[in-house]
Order: structure tokens, then C-alpha cells, then sequence
């Protein structure tokens, strides 16, 4: 990318090119690399249960003029766009339908929506970037609660197994 007094004039392909430093200011962007942004959060569910979840967001550069001057940090852009998706999505589920989504077909529903969500906010934004995939890495009840937690699903799994015992 090739700015003059801050102010983006075009894109130079590979090869020598001669450029006034003073006035010119030269910017080598890869746009064929694929980065990953991992996020964690504890999040809030429709019926008010708190969660643990993890992500990882895969993009690449897709617009070199928005990605340097239409947004002040694409990857600050990117950031605030996934935890308001993640929040979304999270609050309008249940906790059994998050949890659900370890290891299960769910998870790839809940990262397509979670996608669809930040690809919609970043094209608002223009903030010149592609998102590749969306892959959930971890859901689990919080540290505090964890404990607790185990216990119940204990209690579930204990009162099917004295219903298959009595049948």
C-alpha cells in the first residue's frame, strides 16, 4: 500500500519500485496469510447460568485499503465484533443447548452463527478483513461453580440409571 502524506494513492505489485521516504510511506501487506485470534469469556445464558467459553476466529486480509484506513485497528475491530457475536448468540441460548455443543454438530451451528454475526458487523465497520472459520475450542462452567456443576450432571445420570434399574 502506498500512502502519500497519510492519504492511501494505490498498490504497487512485487518488483524494485522507487519511492521519496519523505513523502511516500511504504506498507507490505500479505493478504494470502491466514491469522487466528483466540478469545475467552464467561458469559451469561437466556435462563442466566454463567459459562466459560473459548474460540478461535481464523481470518485474512481481504481489502488493504480498508484494513489501513477505514478502521483505526482492524484487530481491535475484529475483537469487540466477536465478544458482541459471542455475547449474542450465548444469551439467546440455554445452558444445556451451550454445553451441548462439546464435541457435537451444535458447535458448528453455534461458530457458523457466531461467523455470520462478525462478518456483518466487520463489512459495517469496513474494516477489510475475511472470516476464514469459527471453531469453538472449549465450553465449561466457571472455576467457581465447576464443582457444583459436576455434581448435578452426577444426579442426572444417577437418577436415569436408578429409573433403568427399577424398569
Amino acid at each position: 500500500a502506498l500512502p502519500i502524506f497519510g492519504k492511501y494513492i494505490g498498490m504497487k505489485g512485487p518488483g524494485p519500485h522507487w519511492l521519496l521516504p519523505v513523502i511516500y510511506k511504504k506498507e507490505i501487506i500479505n493478504t494470502s496469510i491466514l491469522h487466528q485470534e483466540k478469545f475467552e469469556d464467561d458469559l451469561i445464558t437466556k435462563e442466566v447460568n454463567i459459562v466459560n467459553l473459548s474460540l478461535a476466529v481464523t481470518y485474512n486480509i481481504n481489502n488493504i485499503e480498508n484494513y489501513l484506513f477505514k478502521v483505526h485497528s482492524a484487530k481491535e475491530s475484529l475483537a469487540e465484533a466477536t465478544r458482541a457475536a459471542i455475547r449474542q448468540v450465548v444469551a439467546e441460548s440455554t445452558l444445556e443447548q451451550v454445553l451441548s455443543t462439546r464435541g457435537n454438530t451444535d458447535a458448528s451451528f453455534m461458530g457458523d452463527q457466531i461467523k455470520t454475526l462478525i462478518e456483518q458487523a466487520l463489512k459495517y465497520y469496513q474494516a477489510g478483513l475475511n472470516i476464514q472459520g469459527v471453531e469453538i475450542l472449549s465450553v465449561l462452567p466457571p472455576q467457581q461453580v465447576k464443582e457444583a456443576f459436576n455434581d448435578a450432571i452426577q444426579a442426572q445420570e444417577d437418577e436415569i440409571r436408578y429409573q433403568n434399574e427399577a424398569e
